[in-house]
């Protein structure tokens, strides 16, 4: 549905799981680096491969947040309105697997 960036290096994804276009489920992951780049969305992606690559296009150039592939918390928003109602830490980061 949407990401958004953090001022304390953490990076919000918000998903709809449930198919009604309102997030359900928002996966927080770290940021690793965040830069200005002309460079194309390809070559950010080759670079930083073994990572997410989120980027916002600018007239001149892109500003880049490579996040790590997984998420460090999950929360869950059962009704939908807008705040969490449970938030787990992955502390292994291995996924959901029943150890958060």
């Amino acid at each position: 549905m949407d990401w958004n960036p953090a001022p304390n290096g953490l990076l919000y994804v918000s998903c709809d799981l449930g198919g009604n276009h309102r997030t359900d489920f928002i996966a927080v992951r770290s940021i690793i680096t965040s830069y200005y780049s002309p460079r194309t969305i390809g070559e950010a992606i080759f670079t930083h491969a073994q990572n997410l690559v989120f980027h916002v296009d600018y007239p001149m150039d892109r500003y880049y947040y490579i996040a790590s592939t997984s998420p460090l918390f999950y929360a869950i928003d059962v009704n939908e309105d807008g705040t969490w109602d449970a938030m787990y830490k992955d502390v292994s980061r291995d996924g959901v697997n029943g150890n958060e």
